[in-house]
């Protein structure tokens, strides 16, 4: 019998192993700073772009180094992938609150008590002298980035916590890169919008770093050189992680263990007599 709960558990190993995970790299002309965010500054204001965590969330930091206010439009400013547009703001509300329920007595009557409020996005943000605000404004890339030209595949040695994995590394140029887009910022000094400055910055996928071993989705913990001596230290900015499905390889792997089940439960149950 124990030798079939043994098989049951490389059989469930397997199946949890049908998972692959990308970590993608992205360029831009914008110089990084020491957190790799990509940054844009002048004698006035900074914007930073940070691009860390799951499914590429685009998240803007501005920063007010003047003496006066200054204002953001968020209708104005918006995300430009192969020429369409996608604002980062729409006129929607959303619901902040939450919600009880309670039963009373043995019949199977209840009510639900729901307390909150609807909650509009502002339009315009006001950020004082010397003072920034951050705002993420959406998930850029929610999809596995499939069928990458088998020219720009190389295998590679990934470090992490504890060691390296076997990982298949892809890198592109702003020519044959899987995902170009733009973002523009719109900032005036007036409220009133009268006079309007815009910021934009160009962004590409350089590199996709592909395995199906579930700590390459912990790389994005372990990039950041000054923070060795943490066991935690922060994203980089300008990477971002996708979880996906299972690779050919690793298909291939499963189905055929699946064809040798029946063969397998027989022997598992030849040698528990």
């Amino acid at each position: 019998m124990k030798q079939y709960y043994y098989f049951m558990l490389v059989i469930g190993t397997l199946l949890s192993s049908c998972v692959r995970y990308q970590y993608v790299a992205l360029t831009s002309e914008q110089p990084l700073n020491a957190s790799n965010e990509f940054v844009t500054e002048n004698d006035t204001l900074l914007i930073k772009y940070n691009f860390a965590g799951d499914n590429c969330p685009v998240t803007i930091h501005v920063y007010n180094k003047s003496a006066k206010p200054i204002y953001v439009d968020w209708k104005k400013s918006a995300l430009i992938i192969e020429g369409r547009k996608y604002d980062y703001w729409q006129e929607v509300s959303h619901f902040d609150g939450s919600g009880s329920t309670t039963t009373q007595g043995s019949t199977p009557y209840a009510y639900t008590d729901i307390k909150g409020s609807a909650i509009k996005d502002e339009r315009i943000t006001f950020i004082p002298p010397r003072s920034y605000i951050e705002s993420r404004r959406m998930n850029l890339q929610r999809d596995f980035f499939e069928k990458m030209p088998q020219s720009e595949r190389k295998k590679a040695n990934v470090p992490v916590n504890g060691g390296t994995i076997s990982a298949t590394k892809y890198e592109f140029t702003p020519e044959d890169t899987p995902l170009e887009f733009r973002s523009l910022v719109t900032i005036s000094s007036t409220e009133s919008f009268s006079q309007e400055t815009y910021y934009e910055s160009n962004f590409w996928v350089s590199e996709i770093v592909e395995s199906d071993n579930s700590n390459l989705y912990n790389l994005a913990w372990v990039v950041q050189p000054q923070a060795k001596s943490s066991k935690y230290p922060p994203a980089a900015g300008n990477r971002f992680r996708l979880k996906g499905g299972a690779s050919n390889d690793t298909a291939a792997q499963v189905l055929g263990t699946f064809l040798l089940i029946p063969v397998l439960i027989v022997l598992a149950k030849i040698a528990s007599m």
